[in-house]
């Protein structure tokens, strides 16, 4: 109904004032400059998304390195990666990871998603040119995906580096090519800060929060949300090419990090705002 009464008062603004304006929630303001006497119809199209995996690791025991994934880099060792029962946004379980300084623990999820989603892959050279020819036809497809998940930080052993990272990635050329992401970290003058593109906000260690991860390929830009709201939109890819993955790292912070209840899709994302 209240889409129904928006769509009469727009009718009626355009025949009467030629012009409308519409604000976004973000403070963006498009205008609709049009000759009255063209105008047939006015269709709202909302933008869809689609959910191709999500994961909890709620099935998985605790000590396994989850089926699906693949070791890019390993870190403080592989054994280090690994479902956790002592934290998790949905109980029981979530993943754990530790990188150390100098050599960041990275795990990837091919896009869309691997062959068979019982194994697990060594991915330190990449994917194969087949592979990778499969992930690059399905993208330019589906050049919209996201990703969304659940994310926390234990204090951090090095200060001015990253502890958590999500974010699209291929890895060759070593040492690889980031299409946008969001980081949490530590600064020597700022603290705890989480940031994408060129904004940043503060966060506390030991506390969860949801990211979402938005990239278009066709525009070639990415747009991030922490916690439902807007933390950077539209900040340019300096990359060309496609991703391979979805990455989770626990950077050269030497710090453990926690991922829980990941959401992968594609097309655009529901968001807070």
């Amino acid at each position: 109904m209240r889409k129904f009464v928006f769509l009469l008062i727009l009718i009626a603004a355009v025949f009467m004032f030629a012009e409308v304006k519409i604000v976004l929630k973000s403070g963006e303001v498009i205008k609709v400059d049009v000759d009255p006497s063209q105008i047939a119809q006015i269709i709202f199209v909302p933008k869809q998304s689609h959910l191709i995996f999500s994961e909890n690791f709620d099935s998985y025991s605790p000590g396994q390195f989850p089926p699906g994934w693949g070791v890019i880099y390993d870190g403080a060792g592989t054994e280090y990666c690994k479902v956790d029962n002592t934290h998790a946004y949905s109980s029981p379980h979530s993943l754990t990871m530790l990188g150390v300084n100098g050599w960041s623990q990275v795990i990837g999820w091919q896009i869309p998603y691997p062959p068979d989603r019982t194994k697990t892959y060594d991915y330190y050279h990449g994917l194969s040119k087949e592979e990778y020819q499969r992930t690059v036809n399905w993208l330019k497809e589906h050049p919209e995906i996201w990703v969304k998940a659940k994310v926390m930080t234990a204090e951090n052993k090095v200060v001015n580096k990253a502890s958590a990272v999500i974010k699209f990635y291929k890895v060759l050329p070593r040492w690889g090519t980031s299409y946008g992401g969001v980081s949490f970290g530590k600064t020597s003058n700022e603290g705890y800060i989480i940031a994408a593109g060129n904004n940043k906000m503060s966060y506390e260690p030991y506390k969860w929060y949801e990211v979402l991860v938005y990239l278009n390929l066709k525009e070639r830009n990415f747009s991030v949300w922490v916690n439902g709201k807007l933390l950077t939109k539209d900040a340019p890819i300096n990359a060309d090419g496609y991703p391979e993955f979805l990455a989770l790292v626990s950077d050269h912070a030497n710090t453990k990090v926690w991922f829980d209840d990941i959401e992968f899709g594609y097309g655009y994302p529901e968001v807070g705002e």
